[in-house]
């Protein structure tokens, strides 16, 4: 059975330069079956798209979202933010799907290996392959994450 795996990151891959306050970086990917994702996942969350914007193509960027810009300003207003953060939630809730992340410590990675540290990305990004890879093998049997319910 084919998958499909979307992935993002988040945080700064370089090892030069480390920020002390987001000193890690994080790369995950969202894995689906590709017919369930076509026929259920993708109009599911076209829904969710509809109901607040009346159009299917705003992309979901996360610090959009926290920081209330572009396409997310109406988040500004508390009964609005609520109820789009209660159909996210509910849309999470109701999806099959699986989450593969790989997080780094920037400064851990460096006290370990030095100047022979791989560059964190590339790190990144074979770990989840390989994870895929596996799972995909095994029909994406490992374990499902769902985000709590904190409403």
């Amino acid at each position: 059975m084919p998958y499909v795996l979307f992935m993002d990151e988040s945080g700064d891959h370089n090892l030069k330069s480390i920020d002390n306050y987001f000193p890690a970086f994080c790369l995950a990917g969202c894995a689906f079956e590709r017919e369930y994702y076509k026929t259920v996942a993708r109009p599911a969350v076209d829904t969710l798209k509809m109901r607040f914007w009346g159009m299917n193509h705003i992309p979901l960027h996360s610090m959009d979202i926290r920081k209330h810009r572009g396409p997310f300003t109406f988040l500004g207003d508390e009964k609005k933010r609520q109820d789009f953060y209660a159909a996210i939630y509910r849309l999470m809730e109701e999806l099959d799907f699986t989450i593969i992340a790989v997080v780094i410590l920037k400064n851990e990675r460096l006290n370990q290996y030095g100047a022979a540290a791989r560059y964190s990305y590339h790190l990144s990004l074979e770990f989840i392959m390989e994870r895929y890879s596996l799972d995909s093998s095994s029909k994406c049997n490992s374990k499902t994450v769902r985000p709590k319910n904190t409403s």
